[in-house]
């Protein structure tokens, strides 16, 4: 079962669904109020796995959706591993 979660960074604010059983992460611009608010160092530890996918929803036009995510990724995990 995957659950949704609303995460706030300096990137701006998401709403992160993980599908550990597909190996993606699911992005989108903030929109639900009603789902837990969680801080970076809470999400799962298979999410930052290599072969994990992360999709953004919403990356602006010719800029590819998972390339969108990735970097979303790589910036996350950057700001865990220097704190």
């Amino acid at each position: 079962m995957t659950s949704t979660f609303s995460l706030r960074s300096h990137l701006g604010d998401f709403d992160v669904t993980p599908d550990q059983e597909c190996m993606m992460v699911y992005v989108r611009n903030h929109r639900n109020r009603t789902i837990p608010q969680i801080q970076p160092t809470e999400i799962p530890p298979w999410c930052f796995d290599p072969e994990t996918i992360w999709f953004y929803f919403e990356a602006p036009e010719p800029e590819d959706k998972t390339l969108a995510g990735e970097k979303i990724k790589s910036t996350l995990l950057e700001e865990l591993i220097h704190h």
